[in-house]
């Protein structure tokens, strides 16, 4: 229940943050990047990951996995 209330939480604190930021500056453009947009950054991502497998061994690609098994579910949680 916890995990489920910090979701939301973090979310609405997301919201707020940026309504913030356009009234004060509203010169300033949000950009939310599209999924094509952001493959250049998951591609990064996946090169660090696979560093630090081959540093980390079996123990870093569990932690590793366990990790990305939570945020996946997160995500699916917020959409």
């Amino acid at each position: 229940q916890a995990f489920d209330f910090i979701l939301g939480y973090q979310k609405d604190l997301e919201k707020k943050a940026i309504e913030a930021i356009q009234a004060s500056k509203p010169e300033l453009k949000v950009v939310v990047l599209s999924d094509e947009e952001r493959q250049p950054f998951r591609d990064a991502a996946q090169k660090v990951k696979e560093w630090f497998v081959k540093e980390t061994g079996d123990s870093g690609k569990a932690i590793l996995e366990k990790m990305e098994q939570e945020a996946a579910a997160a995500k699916a949680k917020v959409q």
